[in-house]
């Protein structure tokens, strides 16, 4: 299996399998859930909480995947009958057929074609007034639920912080629930709104705080890496 992911609930399934103790990686148990389902990435994926892009092979059969969301890449192409590539960056792929992105929320298997797995529950909502009533605390507490398990890292974790209201509310849940000291980072002109803004937020919430100045120089140089 090739795979990049973040999966924060591996701890919960790990115990659901009766496998506390026994494995501490995020990746190892993507492998138990697909074993203990006999092979299907459908209901695998669907135990998942978190971010994942793979490929599996097993045996002569090819599974792939794609987080809800898509927010790790992956892409494919086919170049004839069954001959299809996968990798992380479409210039991995150049040469090797149309290449397409992998759709989010998805299942393609060798052997059972294309399923979906994940559906977008807010397609069904239904349109909302200026008038209704926010559940304010339900939303504060998905936010707070969302941030607190993105905190979940074997390196430093930092925010990038603006001043403005998301940033700022992300950076105080943050460092309400980080267990280690919180970097904050800026970017930004001398003295811009936003450089003075987040200075401010960054030093209300005792953050460790770096700004980025931008600068006509740095500019044009990252121009001329672009090209």
């Amino acid at each position: 299996m090739c795979i990049r992911d973040r999966i924060y609930n591996y701890k919960e399934l790990y115990a659901a399998m009766g496998r506390v103790g026994m494995g501490t990686s995020d990746v190892e148990v993507v492998l138990h859930c697909y074993l203990d389902t006999n092979g299907d990435m459908v209901q695998t994926c669907q135990q998942l909480d978190g971010d994942f892009a793979l490929v599996l092979a097993d045996g002569e059969r090819l599974v792939a995947a794609r987080d809800p969301l898509g927010v790790k890449p992956l892409y494919m192409a086919e170049d004839g009958p069954g001959r299809t590539w996968f990798g992380s960056e479409i210039k991995a792929l150049t040469g090797l057929g149309t290449v397409s992105s992998f759709p989010p929320g998805f299942v393609y298997d060798s052997k059972g074609g294309w399923q979906q797995f994940y559906q977008p529950p807010w397609r069904e909502f239904p349109r909302t007034n200026p008038s209704d009533e926010v559940p304010e605390l339900q939303l504060f507490s998905l936010l707070e639920t969302a941030v607190r398990k993105r905190l979940m890292a074997d390196v430093p974790v930092g925010v990038l912080l603006s001043g403005g209201l998301d940033s700022s509310i992300v950076a105080a849940l943050a460092a309400r629930h980080s267990g280690r000291p919180l970097r904050s980072f800026a970017i930004g002109t001398a003295e811009s709104a936003d450089i003075l803004a987040a200075r401010e937020v960054a030093s209300l919430l005792g953050l460790e705080h770096t700004e980025v100045r931008l600068t006509l120089s740095l500019t044009l140089m990252a121009s001329n890496t672009l090209r």
